[in-house]
């Protein structure tokens, strides 16, 4: 089995981060919506079928607020629910540490070479450096690469504008279906109580008449005795 290559991507305008460890035929995908406000997953692993670039076999995702929801995959379907082994879990684990160990090493390279080329740039970017072997413009290109990533930026501040606006209009109406249901559960609950208290009055109101009903008849039994002729016995010696 060849070497597998191991990838992080990430994008500016998304809150959802990949990393993958892919060999030729397949690969395992995970992606991180830790950033992601709006979705209640924390990472979600799978196998990809690199033939199709669909999920296939089995997944699962772990819960920002706690347990995993595990299944089957079929051509990018979940096709059924499944409990998965804890080594599976152990599996995924080794797997996102392995590719996050080797990006750590990644960029390490990344910016030793950045310093390279800022110390580059600061020997060549001079106004008395002038070549002759070639055009003295086009060697000097990369002097002005920051001029575009300067222009670039712009762009990028705004259009990162818009989907800031568009998340606090996504937090204010997520924040104002909260408040409603929370009102109909205080409402509910408020119901519950309510019927609640009025079948427990009902119950103490049978009660209470239960309790005249045998008082009011005990209160005759002793009527009955006192109005029944009285019994004298009369002994002759």
């Amino acid at each position: 089995m060849k070497t597998p290559a191991l990838s992080i991507r990430n994008y500016p305008f998304s809150d959802l981060t990949y990393y993958g460890k892919l060999y030729p035929n397949f690969g395992y995908v995970i992606m991180d919506f830790t950033t992601n406000e709006f979705d209640n997953r924390k990472y979600e692993f799978n196998l990809k079928d690199n033939k199709t670039n669909k999920f296939n076999g089995y997944g699962f995702a772990t819960m920002k607020q706690g347990g995993t929801n595990a299944g089957e995959m079929s051509n990018g379907a979940l096709i059924r629910r499944v409990q998965l082994p804890q080594s599976y879990f152990n599996k995924a684990d080794a797997v996102f540490e392995e590719i996050k160990k080797e990006a750590n090493l990644a960029l390490e390279a990344q910016n030793k070479a950045l310093i390279i080329k800022e110390k580059y740039k600061k020997k060549i970017c001079k106004d008395s450096v002038k070549v002759d072997f070639m055009d003295n413009n086009e060697y000097k290109a990369i002097c002005h690469e920051d001029e575009k990533i300067a222009q670039l930026k712009i762009k990028i501040d705004a259009k990162l504008a818009q989907i800031n606006q568009a998340k606090e209009v996504k937090r204010k109406q997520m924040g104002q279906e909260r408040a409603i249901k929370a009102q109909e559960a205080q409402a509910q609950a408020a119901q519950r109580q309510a019927q609640a208290a009025e079948q427990a009055n009902f119950n103490q109101a049978m009660q209470n008449l239960n309790n005249d009903l045998q008082m009011q008849q005990l209160n005759n039994n002793l009527m009955m005795y006192n109005t029944m002729p009285k019994r004298y016995d009369v002994y002759l010696h």
